[in-house]
């Protein structure tokens, strides 16, 4: 079953053949970064929990490989591979986040990504790319609700409906996007999703990235403090030239 950003508010995209190769070099750049931070070599990423095991402090460890990785502005090269489909939805007037999320979901992990949403502190007027590096699938895969599901979930939060009841609607009515190296999603801030444990045999490592029109508003997350812009329309070039 296909998902449509403007109907359900996510969506899956692939990344496109001339830019796979992009990817691939982005995937081994993180991978040597995340080397020099820990000092040991990481033959596949998803077997890094046999190479950091829980007394290693592995939090400190994700920081400051995300710390070295935002320093090689990957950002820059994220959109490079996804220009094309953000200026479809934006428009070529485009603003980035600043840092780029890296999340490693360690098998059995119990600090997972529970049920939320984006907005608010997050303006509405954004939309989120989640980019997995591997193929994930079962519980290693990004589950989400559809606009309508969110909308009942704002209701019972709301209505102080208690929160194991919200839980069970939640995974009842949310859908379980397998996304393959390769694949990435796109989803609206507006609608709620979460990861749940990982209970297969591999560590999940995932990008995520917020962008918008550079003129529409803004949340909590101001323009400059937490956005930046990354693209321009030949308009807005005239007036930041004149």
């Amino acid at each position: 079953m296909s998902h449509l950003i403007y109907t359900d508010g996510f969506q899956k995209f692939k990344v496109e053949k001339k830019k796979f190769n992009q990817l691939k070099k982005l995937k081994k750049l993180i991978l040597k970064v995340s080397e020099k931070a820990i000092k040991k070599k990481i033959k596949r990423a998803e077997e890094i929990h046999k190479i950091i095991k829980d007394g290693d402090n592995f939090n400190e460890v994700k920081l400051k490989i995300i710390s070295k990785m935002n320093k090689l502005e990957i950002n820059k090269i994220l959109f490079s591979i996804l220009k094309e489909n953000l200026i479809k939805i934006f428009g070529p007037d485009i603003a980035v986040q600043k840092k780029v999320n890296l999340v490693i979901q360690r098998p059995f992990d119990k600090n997972f990504v529970t049920l939320h949403k984006d907005s608010p502190p997050n303006s509405l007027h954004e939309l989120v790319v989640w980019m997995p590096l591997m193929d994930c699938k079962k519980t290693n895969a990004f589950k989400f609700l559809n606009i309508e599901s969110s909308k009942k979930i704002e209701k019972m939060f709301k209505n102080k409906v208690n929160e194991k009841k919200i839980k069970q609607f939640a995974k009842k009515k949310s859908f379980s996007v397998n996304t393959n190296f390769g694949e990435f999603i796109i989803f609206w801030t507006g609608v709620y999703h979460y990861s749940g444990m990982n209970c297969e045999n591999s560590t999940r490592w995932s990008l995520n990235l917020r962008y918008k029109n550079l003129f529409t508003p803004y949340g909590a997350k101001a323009y400059l403090d937490y956005f930046e812009p990354i693209n321009y329309s030949n308009l807005t070039k005239l007036n930041i030239d004149y």
